[in-house]
């Protein structure tokens, strides 16, 4: 996939202005008690889904605030590998509701780089539920702009991707 150069510019500046948002929410986050520290990943399960190690223990997580379409799967792992290497050192942040269900924040120079967020940017998934995530605001721009951008599935037209919803099939046979 070929990305113009106005396209970057404006996946670069908003890249940017996510990441300043969810360092700004670790950097409050980062002294309660909701914030983890130590974790390495061993695997990726799935295009949501990474299994992490810490002391010994191992855990699969879900990625707060990610759905990603079966057809964007395999792209998710791919693009998950790539920014989460094994036995990377990662943060994450719980959600409110669901404790199976974290943020990942990748250290970057004196930031770190919030893994749901670069995964949406991406297109590589929808925003679900993001008032349930400690950085849902994040996510929900992420995905204004990848859909912006037509990037990943938000290439398609929206009569297309609402045609792979049931609601849809079952209106329209």
């Amino acid at each position: 996939m070929q990305i113009t150069k106005p396209i970057q510019i404006v996946l670069t500046v908003a890249v940017l202005l996510l990441a300043g948002t969810a360092a700004a929410h670790y950097a409050l986050s980062r002294s309660g008690s909701d914030t983890e520290h130590g974790w390495r990943v061993s695997a990726i399960a799935s295009g949501n889904q990474v299994t992490l190690t810490r002391k010994r223990r191992e855990k699969v997580f879900k990625l707060c605030g990610v759905d990603i379409p079966e057809g964007f799967a395999k792209e998710a792992e791919d693009a998950l590998r790539s920014i989460l290497p094994r036995n990377q050192e990662i943060f994450l942040v719980r959600s409110g509701r669901d404790r199976g269900s974290v943020e990942v924040f990748v250290p970057q120079g004196e930031g770190e780089n919030l893994v749901n967020v670069e995964l949406l940017i991406r297109g590589l998934g929808r925003a679900i539920k993001p008032k349930d995530c400690p950085n849902g605001i994040a996510l929900e721009n992420a995905e204004q702009i990848a859909r912006e951008a037509k990037l990943g599935i938000w290439k398609r037209s929206e009569i297309e991707l609402q045609s792979h919803s049931p609601l849809f099939i079952l209106m329209f046979p």
